[in-house]
Parts: structure tokens; C-alpha cells; sequence
């Protein structure tokens, strides 16, 4: 049997321990609000064991362990095992390497070192357990709400889990090797197995086996091949000697010519530019006094008149907003002054003085009357005469009356200042009524003297006089004026910039072309034609530019084919080389892939041994496994019914562990999915305790004699809530040493034995 003695956690997530914590034995509560650090000392035992934790989950940096602001963490726990009693200390240090103890505490309390490293404490403490692992810990000794499904959602692992418990943990070893071997010869998918890499090799013995027959191929083909373009190459060679003289001097006749027609095209196009030039010139000049022209007609646009057209726009847009949110602010005076008149109908101040009166008497009245009560139980219980106790108790009895009267009177005297301060409200709110009324009309007035100014304005714009008597109110004239004139004043900078992009374009013409030099240049270019002579061709020769093309090209393609037949018989030379080379290094290739052959199939029939050797273990260990489904079924149905007050009972466990629970409402075995999610909750905890229930009797050698209950209560309501605890007080401690229920739920210290308060990672409580 294994059981936790005593917990010390400093630093440790929250939990920041005075001293060691004792944890007794029956039933213990770890309560606390959330965050106080309830589940850390489950944490915390988890860690002193295994050096792990459940939260977060998977592999975590143990410097995220750290409370925050500390540079250490420490956790030792003592536990007995067989009577004997260990001691682990755990420590990890920021940016340093952790370190651990385990001890076997003496009797006379002197401590024998066992191991001094964090693995070799590890491997000791489960050496200790029974070879018990962490997750094998967790998923028979941990049931907590957050992961009350655990075991179905585990897979194969859940397998392994079972297994162990069942004493089969040489069937998870066998198992385990088998399987590596598996993946040495079939891979996996982050790498490549034994066979895969074998048949890639004798893939690519084949495929060397192919390339050497296709070079053997490919060596009489390139001496054919060499053969043949050798007489061409000589061929080529004969004819580009007959070409080359042709060719010379028609290029040469050609280039005299080309040169002739040359300078006819430039002696046109200089000729053609003189006439452009000319016509360029007078048409920018026409352009210019056009727009010249048209430039006049804006000469008296008021432009500057604009800005105080729009001041005077903007003022009297102002005092219409002031005027209209002054408007709208006393609108809703109006209704908060009608809604306290209509609440202070009927009010009278005098009532009030009465009141705070009634409440002076009051205060008096009270004191007197509890004296009087006293008296009356001192003079009874002394035994004095009865007229004596007799007269206290009925003073007493009046004066309590008479201030029940007097309370009622005083309870209205808070009523009636409420409406004295309304009254207050009502008179302030007028007056801010009357002010209102005053910015409304100053308003207005200054808007009107803003429209006069406007109309002034206007009035002088003798150019747009047609324009501004159309409109109906000097608003809509000064807009439309505004309007004009910008369009008016976009028009005429437009003209402006035409105007002097074009007097830019003639100056630029008139420096672009010399009309004198250009004359002189066209005088030259005609003497330099006149006095040009062509040269001679061979005899018989016409010259034509199809012809030159077609002789160069000719001599072209001959040069290239040439070329090109010299290229191929120096690659094929080279290849020839390289096919003697590849021949000469690859000849045994053959006898490697008969080789290659035979020992793929011998690692095939090895996986075929190998899977076939899994999968008879694996059934084997189904087999063992289905042995404890009827009792897991059994034991959820004693539990059940205690869990969810009678009204579950028969359970169903299908061979992947999935649970059908009889519905009496529906007369029918339903899935565990259909219910609610609370009463599902109820369910896998009785599925969980059965579990630990059912393995127990199979158990190692080594046996924890502990349970840890996280939130079992959570989704459960208050009648179920009472079943659940009714089912840890009385049955649980049958089965286990040692149960801690760690809870936010209230009022469990007056249900369960022992209770251990944390607050802020503290004990502030047990």
C-alpha cells in the first residue's frame, strides 16, 4: 500500500506553504475560491513523484512552475510504503539545472539517501511503485471533472493502461519492441523503415542495370552516327567555299547601295522636316491669339470677394446651430419641468416638519422603552414584588407602541425632503428654461445682421446681378454665386496655362529647328548623290536584295550545319567516352541486384512474422481485458444509482468501452451523448470509480492506497450533489486509505471530516 504522509510546496505555481502540510487519512477536503491553488497540490504530489503535471497539459518547461517573482521552486513529499517511509525533495532554479532527493526516512529519523539525481529519483520512485507509471497513476487514482472521460478517449493507450493493471506489462513491453521493429522495417511517416530503404536501393540497382544495357545500346549507335556526320562535315565545308566569294561581293554592291539609299531617305526627311517646322509654327502662333482673345473676357472676375462671401456663409450657419441647439435644449427642459410638476402635485412643506419631529421622539422614545424590558426581566427573574415588574413591562410595552407610531409618522419624512429637493430641481430647471429663451433670440438677431452683411456683399457683384435675383434668399445666392465663380476662375487659369504652355511650345520650335541650316544641310546631302558610283558584280551576276538573303543565308545555314555537325561528333566523341566508362565501373551490377532481390524478401517475410506476432498478442490481451468489462459494468451499476439519486441504474459497456446507460423515460439502453451534459459528467465518474473499483483486485504488487476527486461536484445539482458526497463519505473509504475531494463548492466542512483551506496558495485553515 502507498500513502501520502505529509506535502511542503514553496513557490510552486501558488502555493507558498508556511510548513509541511499533513495529509491524514479518510476522507479530506481541499476547498478554497478559484485560483487559491486546490488542484496545484494535486500538482504538486504529481511533480515530488514523477517530476510532471497534468496542468498544463503535455511537456511544459518546468520554470513555468515558478510563481511568478521568484527565482526557485520547492516541493517535498513524505509517503509509506509497506510501513516503510520516503522522502522526495524537488527543486527547480531559474536559468539552472534542477535537482532531486529521494530518502528513506529511519525510525529514529535519520535519513538513508537513495538516489541523488532527477532521473535516478524517478526511475527509484517508480521502482518503489511497482514499476507504476505517471499516466498509469493518473488514469486510475486521478478522477477529475475537467477530464472525467479520460479513459475513452485514450485509445490505444487506454490498452496499455489496463494492461498494466492486469499484470501484462510484458505483453506492453512485447508489444512496445514488436512494434519498433515494425516501424524499423516499415517506417513511419517522420521516417523512412528498413524495407522502404532496401527496395528504394534495389530500385536503383535496377535502374542501374537498365542504364548500363542502355548505354552498351548507345555505343554502336554514336559510332553509326560519328560515321555519317563525318562525310557530311566535308560536304559542308566543299560548298562554303564556292559561297564565300558571292557573298563578299554582293554584300559590298549592297552596301553602296544602301548607302545611296540612305542618303536619299535623309535628304527626305530633312526636306519633310523644313515643311512640318513651317506649318508647326504658324499654327502655335494662331493658338496664341486666340486665346489671347479669350483671356479678355474675364478681366473684372472678383475673385477676392470670395473669402468674404464664405465668412459670411460660416457666421450665419453658426448662430443657426446655436439658435437650434438652444431650441432643442429647452424642449427638453419643458418635459423634465412638466413630468416634477406633475410629481409634486399635493406636496405640503408643513407635512414634513411634522415628520422630522415624529423622528426627534423617536430616538427617544426607543432607548427608554428597551430600559424598561431590561428592568421588567431583572425584576422577574430576582423574584421582586409583581407590581414592581408588573408596572416596568407595561411603561415599557406603551412606550414600544408609541414609537411603532411614531416610525410610521418618520417614514414619510424621507419622502417628503425627496420632494423638497425635487421642488429645488423644479426652480432651477425654469430658470435654465428662461436663459435658453434669451440664446435664442440673440441667435436670431445676430443671424439677421449676418444675412445683411451678406446681402451687402452681394449686392456689389454687378457680374453676376442676373444670377443673384433669381434666388430667393441670400443663402441660396451666395452659394450659387460661389459656385460661378469658382467655375469662372477654374476656366480662366485654365486659359492662363494654356497660354503659356503654347508661348513655351513656340520658343521651344522656334529652338528646335535652324530653317538656315537646315536649307544648307539638304544643298549637301543632294551633291553628295549626284557624284556616288556603284561598284562592279562577277559576270553574269544581277544584284537583288533577294539574292544577297538568299546567298547569305545559304552560306549561313552551311556555317551553322557545319557548326553544328561538329558539336554533335565531338558530344557523341564524348559520350562514347563516358558509355566506356560507365560499362567499364558498372559491370558486376547484375549479381548486386540478384542479391538486392534476396534480401528484400527476407525483411518482408520478417514484417509479415512480426505483424503477424502483434496481432496475436493483441487479441490475447483483448481477450484479458473483456474480463474486466463485467465487472466494470457491475460496479457502475451499485454506483450509479447513488450518483444520480435512483434514477439511473442498468449500464451496458460495448467492447471499445463506450457506455449506454437505461433510459426509464424512453424504456431503452441510449448512448451516454444523448443525456445532459451534467448528468454525462455523472456517468464517466461512476465509469471511473468502477474502473479503479474493478482493477484493484488485479493490481501490482504495489498498490496506491490514495484517490484524488477534482470538481466531482460541479455539474451536479443539490440532490445529486448529496448522493455523490453520501457515496465518497461511506463507500469509497472502503476501497481507499486515503481520499481528498478538491472542491469550490460550500458548505463540505460540515459534511466531511477533514478539511484543508487554501486561500492565495496558502493554508489559512483545516
Amino acid at each position: 500500500m502507498v500513502r501520502l504522509l505529509s506535502l511542503y510546496a514553496s513557490n510552486f505555481k501558488k502555493l507558498k506553504f508556511d510548513g509541511p502540510l499533513e495529509l491524514p487519512g479518510g476522507v479530506s477536503v481541499i476547498s478554497g475560491l478559484n485560483e487559491a491553488g486546490k488542484s496545484t497540490v494535486l500538482d504538486a504530489i504529481l511533480y515530488a513523484l514523477y517530476g510532471r503535471v497534468i496542468r498544463p497539459p503535455g511537456h511544459v518547461r518546468d520554470e513555468d512552475l515558478i510563481c511568478y517573482g521568484a527565482d526557485r521552486a520547492v516541493v517535498s513529499l513524505d509517503f509509506e510504503i509497506a510501513g516503510r517511509r520516503y522522502r522526495v525533495r524537488r527543486e527547480i532554479r531559474r536559468g539552472k539545472a534542477n535537482s532531486a532527493i529521494l530518502d528513506e526516512v529511519l525510525p529514529d529519523g535519520r535519513l538513508k539517501p537513495l538516489a541523488a539525481k532527477v532521473r535516478e529519483v524517478t526511475r527509484a520512485i517508480e521502482g518503489l511503485l511497482g514499476g507504476i507509471s505517471f499516466s498509469e497513476l493518473v488514469s486510475s487514482n486521478v478522477v477529475a471533472q475537467k477530464d472525467l472521460d479520460r479513459l475513452i478517449r485514450e485509445g490505444g493507450e487506454r490498452h496499455k493502461v489496463i494492461n498494466a493493471f492486469l499484470n501484462l506489462e510484458s505483453f506492453n513491453s512485447v508489444l512496445e519492441d514488436l512494434n519498433e521493429e515494425r516501424k524499423d522495417l516499415e517506417g513511419t511517416p517522420s521516417r523512412p523503415g528498413l524495407i522502404s530503404a532496401e527496395r528504394a536501393r534495389l530500385e536503383a540497382l535496377r535502374a542501374e542495370l537498365e542504364e548500363l544495357n542502355r548505354r552498351r545500346a548507345e555505343l554502336e549507335e554514336l559510332r553509326r552516327r560519328i560515321g555519317e556526320l563525318s562525310k557530311e562535315r566535308e560536304d559542308l565545308r566543299s560548298r562554303l567555299r564556292e559561297l564565300e566569294p558571292l557573298r563578299a561581293a554582293l554584300a559590298k554592291y549592297g552596301e553602296a547601295l544602301a548607302e545611296r539609299e540612305k542618303l536619299e531617305a535623309e535628304l527626305e526627311g530633312k526636306r519633310e522636316l523644313l515643311r512640318s517646322h513651317e506649318l508647326e509654327i504658324g499654327a502655335l502662333e494662331e493658338r496664341i491669339r486666340s486665346a489671347e482673345a479669350e483671356l479678355a473676357g474675364y478681366g473684372d472676375l472678383p475673385l477676392g470677394e470670395a473669402p468674404r462671401i464664405r465668412q459670411a456663409l460660416e457666421a450665419i450657419g453658426e448662430f443657426e446651430r446655436r439658435r437650434a441647439e438652444a431650441e432643442e435644449r429647452a424642449r427638453g427642459l419643458e418635459g423634465e419641468i412638466e413630468r416634477l410638476e406633475r410629481e409634486l402635485e399635493g406636496f405640503d412643506p408643513a407635512e414634513l416638519k411634522r415628520a422630522r419631529e415624529a423622528r426627534r421622539r423617536l430616538g427617544q422614545y426607543f432607548p427608554i422603552a428597551i430600559a424598561l424590558m431590561i428592568l421588567f426581566a431583572f425584576s422577574f427573574a430576582l423574584g421582586a414584588p409583581p407590581i414592581l415588574w408588573s408596572i416596568a413591562l407595561a411603561l415599557g410595552l406603551l412606550l414600544a407602541l408609541k414609537g411603532l407610531s411614531l416610525s410610521r409618522l418618520a417614514k414619510r419624512a424621507d419622502l417628503a425632503e425627496g420632494l423638497l429637493g425635487k421642488e429645488a430641481l423644479l426652480m432651477n430647471k425654469r430658470s435654465e428654461l428662461s436663459r435658453l429663451g434669451e440664446e435664442m433670440a440673440r441667435a436670431l438677431e445676430d443671424a439677421g445682421r449676418a444675412r445683411l452683411e451678406l446681402r451687402g456683399i452681394l449686392s456689389a457683384l454687378k457680374r453676376y446681378a442676373p444670377l443673384i435675383s433669381s434666388e430667393s434668399s441670400p443663402e441660396l445666392a451666395a452659394e450659387r454665386v460661389l459656385e460661378r465663380l469658382s467655375e469662372e476662375g477654374i476656366a480662366k487659369e485654365g486659359l492662363e496655362s494654356m497660354l503659356k504652355g503654347l508661348r513655351e511650345s513656340l520658343e521651344d520650335a522656334m529652338r528646335r529647328v535652324d530653317a538656315l541650316a537646315l536649307q544648307s544641310e539638304i544643298e549637301a546631302l543632294e551633291e553628295r548623290l549626284s557624284a556616288m558610283e556603284l561598284p562592279s558584280l562577277p559576270e553574269g551576276v544581277r544584284f537583288s536584295k533577294a539574292l544577297l538573303e538568299a546567298v547569305s543565308k545559304e552560306r549561313d545555314d552551311a556555317k551553322a550545319r557545319l557548326e553544328r555537325v561538329e558539336a554533335s561528333i565531338e558530344a557523341y566523341e564524348e559520350r562514347m567516352r563516358e558509355d566506356e566508362r560507365y560499362i567499364a565501373e558498372h559491370g558486376g551490377v547484375e549479381g548486386a541486384v540478384r542479391d538486392q532481390e534476396a534480401k528484400l524478401r527476407e525483411l518482408e517475410r520478417r514484417l509479415r512474422i512480426v505483424k503477424a506476432a502483434m496481432e496475436g498478442i493483441e487479441a490475447t490481451a483483448e481477450a484479458l481485458r473483456n474480463r474486466v468489462r463485467p465487472s466494470v459494468e457491475r460496479y457502475m451499476g451499485q454506483i450509479l444509482p447513488k450518483l444520480t439519486s435512483g434514477r439511473y441504474k442498468a449500464v451496458l459497456l460495448d467492447e471499445s468501452f463506450g457506455i449506454k446507460v437505461w433510459d426509464p423515460d424512453a424504456g431503452e439502453f441510449r448512448p451516454k451523448d444523448v443525456f445532459s451534459g451534467g448528468t454525462e459528467d455523472q456517468f464517466l465518474l461512476a465509469m471511473r470509480l468502477a474502473f479503479a473499483l474493478s482493477l484493484m483486485p488485479e493490481a501490482k504488487g504495489i498498490k496506491p492506497d490514495f484517490l484524488f476527486l477534482d470538481e466531482p461536484l460541479g455539474s451536479s445539482d443539490e440532490v445529486r450533489r448529496s448522493g455523490i458526497i453520501e457515496y465518497i463519505a461511506s463507500e469509497l473509504p472502503r476501497l481507499f486509505g486515503q481520499i481528498f475531494v478538491i472542491s469550490h463548492v460550500g458548505g463540505l466542512e460540515e459534511l466531511l471530516p477533514n478539511v484543508v483551506r487554501l486561500e492565495d496558495g496558502r493554508v489559512v485553515g483545516r
